[in-house]
């Protein structure tokens, strides 16, 4: 997908890189931004920079951001006209909720993720270990559950959070399963290679197994424990990497001159990325 200021293209966007107050101004360089994916409903693939719009790769179609997004934080898409936007405010993150491509409501907080399975609209605390249910048609909130203390990123697949937790006392991690009636399932996988593996978790499929990214190499853990690498995706960051349903690994690369979808599954026998 070429950079395109058109009314349906991804438009560039640059970045100063490296990000620090260490760094000599003349050792600062413009490249382009990370391109974040999501699946829809339909299996239908959404690409954005946090430029203007969030593009459909085939066939077209444009989410447009409102003017007075801040930085965005996270974004799901359920199909053209319903989806959600949490984007960075002054006091925390504002969650807005869309559906016939028009704004129904509105909710700021301390918010680090946006979730949705179509039925149901979730958001992570940043700082706690809190998730919030919200009524999709209202935005009223239906319910509150807490995560383990001990559990990381939640993921949510039919309705259950998944998450990888990390036992510092006895030495392992595992998966953590909550039901949305706060009913808690863990499972503890003690292997090193576990704890190695699991420290950056990219997502779950349909299955609840877990996938994570180590050195640029990304593996599939079973229920048995068994770990079955799949590919690589380089140097690119765990948060630009998303799993669906089917266990597919999902990530765009960014070039001088567009973005390129491409995807690892274990269907491709865990060979190199077959493009989109």
């Amino acid at each position: 997908m070429p950079w395109s200021t058109g009314p349906t293209g991804l438009p560039e966007r640059l970045e100063e890189t490296p990000r620090s107050g260490w760094v000599l101004p003349e050792d600062v360089r413009l490249v382009p931004a990370p391109v974040h994916v999501r699946r829809d409903d339909a299996g239908g693939l959404w690409v954005t920079n946090g430029a203007e719009r969030v593009v459909r790769c085939a066939p077209p179609g444009v989410i447009e951001l409102p003017g007075d997004c801040g930085p965005l934080l996270d974004h799901v898409v359920v199909d053209a006209g319903r989806y959600g936007l949490l984007d960075r405010v002054e006091h925390g993150a504002r969650l807005r909720w869309y559906d016939g491509a028009a704004l129904v409501w509105e909710r700021e907080g301390d918010f680090g993720k946006l979730l949705t399975d179509g039925r149901r609209v979730l958001t992570s605390e940043r700082h706690g270990p809190a998730v919030h249910e919200w009524e999709v048609s209202t935005g009223d909130l239906t319910r509150t559950v807490l995560r383990s203390p001990d559990a990381g990123e939640p993921f949510l697949v039919d309705g259950v959070l998944c998450a990888v937790f990390t036992d510092l006392d006895g030495g392992h991690r595992g998966v953590e399963q909550l039901d949305l009636d706060g009913t808690v399932h863990r499972t503890v996988l003690t292997g090193a290679e576990h704890y190695a593996w699991l420290v950056h978790p990219i997502g779950f499929d349909s299955a609840r197994r877990p996938y994570a990214v180590r050195d640029g190499e990304v593996a599939r853990i079973a229920h048995d424990g068994e770990i079955e690498q799949i590919g690589s995706v380089g140097d690119l960051s765990p948060r630009l990497l998303q799993v669906d349903p089917d266990g597919r690994v999902l990530f765009a690369v960014s070039t001088v001159d567009g973005a390129a979808v491409q995807c690892l599954s274990t269907g491709h026998g865990g060979g190199d990325p077959a493009a989109r």
